[in-house]
């Protein structure tokens, strides 16, 4: 495969989950600022209550 496709398709799977998540501003912003975004999406999504989570 072409690296700007595998470039294009790991950008493109990252703005999907970003997606998921609510946000949808991703127009001006890197790969490496998408995947930051991405952390932090999923971050605020651990449910504390559950024990296995109490470290959080």
């Amino acid at each position: 495969m072409n690296p700007s496709t595998i470039q294009d398709y790991q950008r493109s799977h990252i703005i999907d989950q970003l997606a998921k998540h609510g946000f949808y501003d991703v127009e001006r912003l890197t790969y490496e600022e998408l995947q930051k975004k991405l952390t932090v999406r999923r971050a605020k999504n651990i449910k504390v209550e559950a024990p296995a989570n109490k470290f959080f």
